[in-house]
């Protein structure tokens, strides 16, 4: 076990820096939660950003949205999808951008868990009914490895080895080799990012509910270690031989039964060109 106490501020110490959103997006967010704004004028702001721009026509336009007609601007698909979904779809747009610097199988890893949470959604008393706001749960869970990855290169390399071992889970090795893990780290992120409390706790503890303050949380934390773990039977592992984990209460707490997510897996299994749609959206 490392000297160093086993607080997150010991990895923190050696991070450069956790990264901001875009302005651009920040200002987007503010504008999503402002009762005035009109989404004409979100369209707007989107259209003055080329890079965001770009990602958001490429995300309205592909299968995962499936609209009947295509969208031609950024203005009209904010109009036809409504604030929620375009609030997802900016912090998407910036998720996929911060992925791209992070080795192909976490984003692949992270698309997929996103996939799963949509499949889960549909199931009756699942704890995340919507499935764009469960694929943003899947997403963002693991975004916290991506920092570790791009911050602490020598540690991340030694926690890789031994997660490829595929004797102990990637969240353990990390506590035992840093004194803190990538759900702590990427629920730091989310907090800084302001994002919806629930959504920043289920980050933090999709490997331990503790973490979570009500039995909301707790539920929604839950739901997002079923769909990790369904993504480590479907063959989408976070690294190359690592092993997944089911979590202390993640089935009770998820409400979701092991037989019905046994059929979700096979689902997801036969979802590759799905998910490699949306890792082409995110180059």
């Amino acid at each position: 076990m490392v000297d160093k106490p086993s607080r997150i501020e010991s990895v923190l110490d050696g991070l450069v820096t956790l990264p901001s959103l875009p302005t651009t997006v920040t200002r987007i967010m503010q504008m999503l939660d402002d009762p005035d704004a009109s989404l004409q004028d979100v369209g707007k702001a989107i259209a003055q950003d080329p890079s965001l721009s770009l990602k958001a026509l490429r995300l309205v336009n592909s299968a995962f949205y499936a609209l009947r007609d295509k969208v031609n601007s950024v203005e009209r698909g904010v109009v036809l999808l409504g604030i929620k979904v375009v609030k997802n779809l900016v912090v998407t747009a910036s998720v996929f951008e911060t992925f791209k610097g992070g080795e192909a199988s976490l984003l692949r890893h992270a698309v997929a868990c996103g996939t799963a949470g949509r499949i889960l959604s549909r199931i009756p008393g699942a704890a995340i009914t919507d499935a764009g706001e469960a694929f943003m749960y899947g997403l963002l869970h693991d975004v916290g490895k991506i920092i570790l990855q791009q911050n602490m290169p020598k540690e991340w390399a030694r926690i890789t080895a031994k997660a490829g071992e595929g004797k102990f889970p990637a969240h353990a090795i990390e506590r035992h080799e840093l004194g803190a893990d990538h759900a702590e780290i990427g629920g730091l992120l989310g907090a800084r990012w302001k994002l919806q409390d629930d959504l920043v706790a289920a980050i933090a503890g999709h490997h331990d509910l503790t973490r979570c303050a009500t039995p909301q949380q707790r539920s929604k934390a839950a739901f997002v270690g079923v769909c990790d773990w369904m993504c480590y039977q479907a063959g989408f592992p976070a690294l190359a031989g690592a092993a997944g984990s089911e979590n202390p209460g993640m089935w009770e707490e998820s409400r979701l039964d092991r037989g019905q997510v046994t059929v979700c897996v096979e689902e997801l299994t036969k979802s590759q060109a799905t998910i490699d749609d949306l890792i082409a959206l995110a180059a």
